[in-house]
C-alpha cells in the first residue's frame, strides 16, 4: 500500500505523550525585571484588593509583579 501524505502530514502535526501541548496565543517569553533587568524570581503570594493573587518576586530588588 502507498503512504498517504494527508494521512503522514495528519500524524506530524500530533504532539506526542511526552511532549507538551503549543499555544499559539500564549508565546512563552522570557521574564526580566523592569527595575534590576534580573531574571530570577520567587513564587509569592500578595493580598490584593481583589483578594489573595499569586505572584513573583525579584531575587534583586524585590518588585512584585502579579503572575497571571
Amino acid at each position: 500500500m502507498p503512504p498517504n501524505d494527508d494521512t503522514a502530514q495528519a500524524l506530524a502535526d500530533v504532539p506526542w505523550p511526552d511532549q507538551a501541548p503549543t499555544d499559539p496565543y500564549r508565546e512563552a517569553l522570557p521574564l526580566c525585571c523592569v527595575e534590576c533587568s534580573n531574571n530570577e524570581f520567587v513564587k509569592t503570594v500578595i493580598t490584593t484588593d481583589r483578594g489573595t493573587q499569586n505572584a513573583l518576586e525579584c531575587t534583586h530588588c524585590h518588585e512584585v509583579y502579579i503572575d497571571d
